[in-house]
Formats: C-alpha cells, sequence, structure tokens
C-alpha cells in the first residue's frame, strides 16, 4: 500500500511540473523550429547592434545562416575567408556592412541586400567568386572602393537610383558582368571603376554625369559602342585604354579636358566624333594624349581650330559636320 502511495505522489510531481513548463513556454510552441543557422552559440558576440564576431565554426553544414532582427551594423572582417558560407539571410533593420566584412567568401552565391542598408564599406564582397548577381534596396547612398572586385562571376547588376557615390575599383575584374546601369544621381565615375570588365557590352551610364576618371574602362575588350552624356566635362588618363572592340564614340559639345592614352589599343575605333566647338584640352606634360590617329568629325566652323590643336591635330582626317 506504501509503495502505491509513493507511485501516485511521483506522478502528481511529474503532472504538476510538465504543467508548469507548459504555462512558462505557452509563447513557444513546441512545434516551433528555427531557421538554419539562427541558433547563437555563446562565441558569436552582438554589441549594440553590431555584429563583431560571428566564428566560423558556427556556420553550419548547410552554409547558411540568419543574422538577427536586432543586428543594424555588421562589422569589419566579421566573414572574412569563410570558404563554406553560401547564404546570408540580412535582418531587414540592417544599415551598414562593414569593410572585408564577406571578403574571400568563394562560396556565397546570390545576395539579397536589405531595404534599409544605407552604406558597403570598401572591399565587403571582394572576391566572392561565385556571386552571380545582387541585389539593393532603395535606401542605399554609397559603395566604398572594391566593393565587388574580383567578383568573377557577377553577370548583370541593376544599381539602386539612391546611390550618390562609390568608390575606385568597384567592379575590378569582374569578368562575367556583361550590363550594368549606373544610378541616375552619379556625378563621378571612379578610377579603375570597370577595369578588366572583359565580358562587358552594355553601360548606361548617368544622365549628369559630368566626370569619368582614370582607366574607367580599362581592357573592357567586348566594349562596341557607349552613351556619353551631354554634361560630361572631363575623361581621365587610360579611360578606355583597352577597349579593342570600340568602334566608335562621341564627346559631347560639354566635354573640356582629357587625360592621356584615351584609346590605346583600340584597334578597331575608325571614327571619333568631338562635338565641342573649341578643342577640349588636355592635361600637362601629356605626350600622346589620344592615342588615335583616323578620322575625327568636329563641329561646323571649328576644323581649323582642332588642325592646330595639340593632340588633336595628329587626327587625319578632320571633317566637319555638314
Amino acid at each position: 500500500m506504501r509503495t502505491f502511495f509513493i507511485s501516485r505522489f511521483l506522478w502528481m510531481l511529474i503532472g504538476v511540473s510538465l504543467l508548469t513548463l507548459g504555462a512558462c513556454r505557452k509563447d513557444k510552441p513546441i512545434n516551433e523550429f528555427p531557421d538554419p543557422g539562427s541558433i547563437l552559440s555563446p562565441d558569436i558576440i552582438i554589441e549594440n547592434g553590431v555584429l563583431k564576431k560571428w566564428p566560423n565554426y558556427d556556420v553550419p553544414v548547410s552554409g547558411s545562416i540568419t543574422i538577427p532582427d536586432y543586428v543594424t551594423s555588421i562589422a569589419d572582417g566579421v566573414f572574412s575567408n569563410y570558404k563554406d558560407l553560401k547564404h546570408v539571410k540580412f535582418p531587414a533593420g540592417l544599415k551598414s556592412i562593414g569593410a572585408r566584412a564577406f571578403q574571400g567568401c568563394s562560396a556565397l552565391n546570390n545576395v539579397v541586400l536589405p531595404e534599409q542598408l544605407q552604406s558597403i564599406e570598401e572591399k565587403a564582397f571582394m572576391n566572392c567568386t561565385r556571386m552571380t548577381n545582387i541585389s539593393f534596396g532603395t535606401k542605399i547612398t554609397s559603395m566604398a572602393a572594391s566593393v565587388f572586385e574580383n567578383c568573377t562571376a557577377l553577370q548583370q547588376i541593376t544599381l539602386s537610383s539612391s546611390i550618390k557615390t562609390m568608390g575606385e575599383r568597384t567592379f575590378w575584374g569582374c569578368k562575367a558582368l556583361s550590363k550594368v546601369t549606373l544610378p541616375a544621381q552619379m556625378t563621378t565615375l571612379p578610377k579603375s571603376t570597370f577595369s578588366y570588365c572583359s565580358q562587358l557590352a552594355d553601360v548606361t551610364l548617368p544622365p549628369h554625369l559630368q566626370t569619368i576618371e582614370g582607366a574607367a574602362f580599362w581592357q573592357c575588350s567586348n566594349l562596341k559602342q557607349i552613351e556619353l552624356p551631354t554634361t560630361l566635362q572631363s575623361i581621365g588618363s587610360a579611360s578606355f585604354d583597352g577597349c579593342s572592340s570600340l568602334m566608335s564614340i562621341t564627346f559631347p559639345a560639354s566635354l573640356q579636358q582629357l587625360g592621356e592614352s584615351i584609346f590605346h589599343g583600340c584597334d578597331h575605333l575608325d571614327n571619333l566624333t568631338c562635338l565641342a566647338p573649341n578643342p577640349p584640352t588636355f592635361t600637362q606634360n601629356a605626350t600622346d594624349p589620344l592615342s588615335y590617329y583616323r578620322q575625327l568629325t568636329v563641329p561646323s566652323g571649328s576644323k581649323g581650330r582642332y588642325e592646330v590643336a595639340q593632340g588633336w591635330k595628329r587626327c587625319k582626317p578632320i571633317v566637319e559636320i555638314q
């Protein structure tokens, strides 16, 4: 009899314990499972909304992680060279991605950046060699240097119209990139933006662009044509160096200054048109400014000025627009 009462008492205790546990967990149903990679280990460090550390051994076998919703910033180099990282679910409130944050993540593929993201620091996605495309939100305003440098699988990209500035070498070495539309608010195309983008064939430049800096399209060997905006004022040295498929180009009337060796290696460029009534000047000490010696078409009444202008007079023949 004593054994019977003890057994009943123990079962009552177990029942009460289960009821208490259920009450404490009523906001967390048993069948609620976390997203893959969302369970945080003690070694992951997040301070004041800034993700500062996520050890490589805390990337699951699937290669997918979910960054917590309360993270607003990813610090420099957090995921740098994590070779097994394939997919990242970013928090909706993320505002900035630090320098080299995902540099060398060679397995990282398609990236969807959150709507609230405002800035990406230098080399953030450099050497992400399997990333084929990336999409932006509408709040991003700036990207620092080399953000997508050497992302060799990146094919097409439409940058958010909210972007106002980009750093140098943004798409340097993106060999598969074939088409790009640049943000309308940009006024300067930085140095080496598209250097060694050998498949680039379709570029839409911003309508109010004023400056193309040096080597912007260096070795873009598949680029056959490009329309320069009517607001363009200066073109830096070697901007189209190695664009061996370029066949013709028109400089707008607004153009004032050019660098050196603008068309070096442009073997198929047969016709250059410059709509400026007065020949644009070249940077100081330029020895072979255009590296172009074939037909030059100029506005009516300006042929005489081009025939005596340094750098322009080497073009043969010089003809006026009729």
